[in-house]
């Protein structure tokens, strides 16, 4: 996301109770310098708090966008499931990198050639 418009566009940010005036955007100052990255996934929902996800590099080498993240399925289980996501902020780019890749365990699980 590169733009408060593409934030509205992919987020579909709401308000929730008692907070009408709270932001649920980065402020519009943030896209002039930073955009984000979107990793999504579905998994089984965790019961407690545990984070299923943490990033542990994210690089730009030779056109390569590599997001390399450690993913740890719960232990207990709710018995649905969600929708997990990481929100990597990363320096604006003056063109798209040809390739976007996530290293999931140390284990490449995605290469996604980039729209020019």
């Amino acid at each position: 996301m590169r733009t408060p418009s593409e934030w509205q566009a992919i987020m579909h940010p709401a308000p929730v109770m008692f907070r009408p005036q709270q932001r649920f955007a980065p402020p519009d100052a943030f896209f002039e310098r930073q955009q984000i990255l979107l990793v999504a996934r579905v998994t089984p929902a965790a019961t407690g708090d545990a984070r299923s996800q943490d990033v542990r590099r994210v690089t730009l080498h030779e056109g390569i966008l590599s997001v390399d993240y450690q993913y740890r399925a719960p232990l207990a289980t709710a018995g649905f499931l969600v929708t997990n996501s990481l929100l990597v902020a990363i320096p604006k780019l003056k063109a798209p990198p040809a390739r976007i890749q996530l290293i999931e365990n140390g284990r490449v699980i995605c290469s996604v050639v980039s729209a020019s």
